[in-house]
């Protein structure tokens, strides 16, 4: 009775972390879920400029050097926001790439132990 409850305590310790693990998969399966609807949102309205644009209702010689030098100027100013966004993007992924190759090392290492105990029952 002493084992089995002390692997009873253990599994009940191992169950809480899956759900711990399920409850961060299901806010990652959101943030998936918000991302996609992100990208049919922006194809749609790009589609939307491209038919403007096949269709003749876009004139790019109704532009007057006033439109444009606004153009620019936004474009620049998205420019410095897009490469500080994209130079942190960078860091983020290799320090997840870390991460993963470590976790990557541990499940082979698991399987082999896994493997070997096998054997051994």
């Amino acid at each position: 009775l002493d084992h089995k409850s002390e692997l009873n305590a253990r599994m009940a310790e191992v169950n809480e972390m899956l759900a711990d693990a399920n409850t961060q998969l299901n806010a990652a399966n959101a943030k998936i879920l918000e991302t996609n609807k992100m990208i049919v949102e922006f194809n749609a309205k790009h589609i939307a400029i491209n038919t403007q644009w096949l269709d003749g209702g876009l004139k790019p010689q109704d532009a007057t050097p006033e439109m444009n030098a606004q153009r620019i100027a936004s474009n620049s100013g998205r420019l410095s926001e897009i490469q500080t966004r994209a130079t942190e993007n960078i860091a983020r992924i290799q320090s997840v790439e870390a991460v993963a190759n470590q976790n990557r090392e541990v499940v082979l290492k698991h399987a082999e132990e896994i493997s070997q105990r096998r054997d051994e029952i």
